[in-house]
């Protein structure tokens, strides 16, 4: 053959270019950033799914171990004791040492200023959030995180008023005062749960 524009180096040349543009594909004409790129999506996808199984696990086992309001010990009377004068005039009450002196009132006997205020100060999304403040939980996230530049989990905290009822009612008081994320996540899916 001759060594010409039409002969034997053209052919090669063009074999190579050929070559090279399949080298730079998949078996299927596809670019390989373009097949590596759909890799990673799957592996995205997948591992976004695993963790919303995962999570989903979570919040059953903890919402299993949920126990209902009306059957909690806070709702059993205070053991004090009241001593009366023949009169019915009380002269002393002893304090149960675990239960402190408690005097329930009915809600419409508080104010409702009080009331307004205390939700105003607490939890601003009270009567629309679903027991958890999603904006304070990740203000908190944030102020607690290395990446805010305080220190770590030295920032305010984000609970709503459900949040801190449960802590409150359902969490045991040496625990009330970790901050840990077993408790926050058990908080929070209480809250939910209530």
């Amino acid at each position: 053959m001759a060594r010409n524009g039409h002969g034997y180096d053209a052919w090669r040349m063009r074999a190579r270019r050929t070559l090279r543009r399949r080298n730079a594909r998949g078996k299927r004409g596809t670019p390989r950033w373009m097949l590596a790129a759909v890799g990673l999506a799957g592996v995205g996808a997948f591992l976004f799914i695993a963790a919303a199984i995962a999570g989903i696990f979570v919040y059953e086992s903890y919402a299993a171990d949920l126990v209902p309001p009306d059957q909690l010990a806070i709702n059993e009377a205070s053991q004090g004791a009241k001593i009366l004068d023949r009169n019915g005039n009380l002269l002393y009450e002893y304090v149960d040492d675990r239960a402190g002196l408690r005097r329930p009132i009915a809600l419409q006997d508080v104010s409702e200023a009080f009331l307004a205020a205390t939700i105003a100060t607490e939890d601003d999304s009270f009567f629309t959030n679903p027991g958890v403040n999603w904006k304070g939980l990740a203000r908190a996230a944030w102020e607690n995180s290395p990446f805010s530049g305080a220190d770590i989990f030295g920032g305010s905290g984000g609970s709503s008023i459900t949040q801190q009822l449960v802590k409150n009612v359902y969490i045991p008081q040496e625990e009330r005062q970790k901050r840990t994320i077993d408790r926050k996540l058990r908080e929070t899916v209480y809250a939910l749960e209530l």
